[in-house]
């Protein structure tokens, strides 16, 4: 799995058509683990008073890139990899918005 800490605008079109592994290399934030390594995926959406927070963990290691504001397609994505069966063993959760 990609991890990718440049998640804002900055760099998506310098990106959109290159490999994995070069996407990896593009910024020294990003990070990649196999997906058997992945303990927790949990997000936290953003509301009215604080930004999204998305935080991977895996076996040796913890993910935590910049906060966003846009996080209902975050929630979607986050909310569907419970449902693949390559992550049958990761702790997937969406807190819910109370704003």
């Amino acid at each position: 799995m990609l991890l990718r800490a440049d998640m804002g605008t900055y760099g998506r079109e310098e990106i959109a058509d290159l490999p994995t592994d070069a996407i990896a290399a593009f910024d020294e934030r990003n990070v990649v683990i196999p997906i058997e390594n992945i303990r927790s995926i949990h997000l936290e959406p953003s509301s009215w008073f604080r930004r999204s927070s998305l935080v991977v963990e895996w076996d040796g290691g913890e993910f935590d890139p910049e906060s966003t504001t846009e996080s209902d397609s975050q929630k979607a994505l986050v909310e569907s990899l419970g449902d693949h069966t390559e992550f049958t063993h990761v702790d997937v959760s969406v807190e819910r918005s109370v704003f």
